[in-house]
């Protein structure tokens, strides 16, 4: 079928004709069309027929035009609405069919258009609010008060039949009150619903009845207002049921002349859920509030420009700024006013640029409301709204960020007494290592004298003494020694506390070391009645290591041996490579032990087993000490058990690093 030929047809008639095909395109036009809408003849063959619809009409008459594609018969004349040029709407009664060609193929849709005529019952004014003629014919009042009379019909019984059917399943409740008197006219089962009555109740009630009793003098001047005014009016209201209870609602509201009577359309739509949920939202947003309110923590919140948001009692508490003062201002605010940090910060504020403190703590100075700064800790925390995007982009989410902010004043004033504290301790140990390095010296020239000479003496070599002068000699000689061994402790805990030890490593045998520290102890060993068992191979490798330090220790742990082990007792040193290839060399007693409380305190100088000032056994504390420090600076350990009254073994531990494999 031809629609060139079709419309030709048509080109005389006064009525207005248009043919849209399958795909709404504008196929053919007749003069008395164009001219309804302001077009020039054929202008609009080619264009789509939803750019001359209203823009809030297109769904329906879409879905309208799909049906009538889909087979379904056409009603008669019905009200519809177009665009005209200078973009005002255009109300006309529309009759629309389905076109097939002549192979019977569906070719698209013909449409016959009657302007409405101003002054008519269905004039512009009236068909404006078209929608509101589909209110369908209602009896009459039931109820006493003002009669309510009865809509009549549209400008046609199929539109009537239509809107009818929109009012009737609206998703909203629709009442209709008669503006003059508050009287209803007529409402959809919706609405019956909504007030638990039934349609026919309803009908010829004043509107007073939808509210509760206390409230409807409030409610009258509310429908008063909103009857005078033009344009749609919302508000909030209650509604009472007939079983007494009330629910909240919006109610939207518009007026309308129908038949020289102006009537108001009020759309309820229940909103007790979205209550609910405001309320929960409350009072979690209270809950929030009085947690942030609570926290010894300064909190702050600003958007990706760094305009802050929220700023809690904390915040208000530090900076001195109150809440109001703040919001809606830049953080710059709270940073010196000159200070590199400042565009570190803010970096951090812009969308996309590196966080280079997100989620990371950092010390900065803030600056308080009168000027003085403040150390404080910051914290960022930087929050992606999954619910909202910046500039419609789904990939651009809005971005905020959380400040926490600890003031660190208090803690920056203790580190700095601790610092000088921890240098006041070290210049003065320091003085103490150096006092007695330097004292040792001076009293070592005078104590070599004393027991050189008291040698001489004591081994009469210039000539015979009397038996009590050489006893004399001989206790003076002893004495000259175990001074000359607490000076040499002494001088070696201040070289080891100064960084001043310095090891002189070589390659040594560790049994033949054991064999010469054993023979240096055997004599006193065997006048206290303490037996002396070796148990070392002599096929063990070598170790790197300083000989006279590693003789030290094992000399140390050997006279504490023999000093604590009681007569008939025996001492035990082993030596031998361990599971990880460390060179261990243990020596074990069977001495009196160590009290368990005493185990952790006795590698500490001047610190000795038995502290009792009753205690029979001489001794400076320093052995153990002195030991320790002189395994660690060769990378090994120390380490004794002790068993109370029974044994003690000490564990001298030489890192795998310093074993000497054969033939490497």
């Amino acid at each position: 079928m031809d629609p060139e030929k079709i419309a030709t047809a048509f080109s005389k008639s006064p009525r207005g004709v248009v043919i849209t095909g399958v795909h709404g395109q504008i196929l053919a036009t007749n003069p008395a069309f164009c001219e309804i809408l302001g077009y020039a003849d054929c202008e609009l063959n080619g264009s789509l027929a939803e750019t001359i619809v209203p823009a809030e009409d297109r769904r329906l008459r879409a879905a309208e035009g799909t049906r009538l594609l889909a087979g379904e018969p056409g009603e008669g004349p019905a009200p519809a609405r177009y665009l005209h040029r200078d973009g005002h709407s255009v109300t006309v009664m529309e009759s629309r069919t389905l076109l097939c060609g002549d192979n019977g193929a569906i070719a698209g849709l013909f449409a016959l258009v009657d302007l409405v005529p101003d002054g008519t019952a269905a004039s512009a004014s009236a068909s404006a609010s078209a929608s509101a003629s589909a209110l369908c014919p209602v009896p009459a009042a039931t109820a006493a008060g003002p009669t309510a009379q009865p809509f009549t019909t549209g400008p046609s019984p199929d539109a009537d039949r239509f809107f009818h059917g929109l009012f009737e399943v609206a998703g909203e409740a629709i009442v209709v009150i008669e503006a003059e008197t508050g009287v209803i006219v007529t409402c959809n089962p919706q609405a019956a619903e909504l007030v638990g009555r039934s349609r026919e109740t309803l009908i010829g009630l004043p509107q007073s009845c939808l509210h509760p009793q206390e409230e409807r003098d409030h409610y009258w001047e509310q429908f008063r207002y909103r009857a005078r005014q033009a344009g749609r009016q919302s508000s909030e209201v209650l509604v009472q049921r007939a079983d007494g209870r009330t629910v909240p609602a919006e109610i939207t509201s518009t007026t309308i002349r129908w038949n020289d009577r102006l009537l108001l359309v009020c759309i309820f739509k229940e909103i007790a859920e979205r209550r609910r949920t405001e309320a929960a939202l409350l009072a979690f947003a209270n809950r929030m509030h009085a947690i942030l309110s609570s926290m010894f923590d300064a909190v702050i919140t600003a958007d990706s420009q760094g305009i802050i948001e929220t700023f809690n009692d904390a915040a208000e508490r530090l900076f001195g700024w109150r809440a109001y003062e703040m919001i809606g201002r830049s953080v710059t605010l709270l940073l010196p006013p000159v200070h590199e940090q400042n565009d570190a910060i803010m970096n951090n504020f812009r969308r996309g640029s590196p966080a280079r403190i997100i989620g990371k703590e950092r010390e900065l100075l803030a600056q308080r409301k009168d000027g003085s700064l403040v150390a404080v800790e910051l914290a960022v925390t930087e929050i992606i709204d999954r619910g909202e995007y910046v500039g419609g982009d789904e990939t651009n989410r809005r971005r905020s960020f959380v400040g926490v902010i600890r003031d660190i004043t208090e803690r920056k004033t203790t580190e700095a007494a601790l610092r000088s504290a921890k240098s006041q301790a070290e210049l003065a140990n320091r003085a103490k290592s150096e006092f007695l390095a330097h004292m040792s010296h001076e009293l070592r020239t005078p104590l070599n004298a004393i027991i050189g000479f008291s040698e001489i003496l004591m081994r009469e070599l210039f000539g015979s003494l009397l038996p009590r002068y050489v006893e004399y000699a001989g206790t003076i000689y002893e004495s000259g020694q175990h001074l000359l061994r607490i000076i040499n402790d002494l001088l070696d805990m201040a070289r080891i506390d100064a960084g001043r030890f310095d090891l002189v490593e070589d390659e040594i045998d560790m049994p033949s070391v054991i064999e010469s520290c054993l023979t240096m102890v055997r004599t006193r060993a065997e006048d206290a009645g303490i037996g002396l068992v070796p148990q070392s191979s002599d096929r063990l490798p070598h170790i790197l290591a300083d000989r006279r330090s590693v003789m030290q220790v094992l000399l140390n742990l050997l006279s504490n041996s023999v000093k604590f082990t009681p007569r008939g007792g025996t001492i035990t040193v082993t030596a031998g490579l361990d599971d990880r290839g460390q060179m261990v060399v243990s020596v074990a007693d069977t001495g009196t032990g160590i009290d368990v409380e005493m185990l952790p305190r006795i590698f500490e100088p001047f610190q000795q087993a038995d502290s009792r000032l009753s205690r029979k056994l001489e001794g400076t504390g320093l052995g153990l000490a002195i030991s320790r420090n002189l395994m660690e600076l060769h990378g090994g350990s120390l380490e004794i058990v002790s068993h109370a009254g029974r044994n003690t073994t000490a564990y001298m531990c030489f890192p795998a690093s310093r074993v000497i494999t054969p033939g490497a």
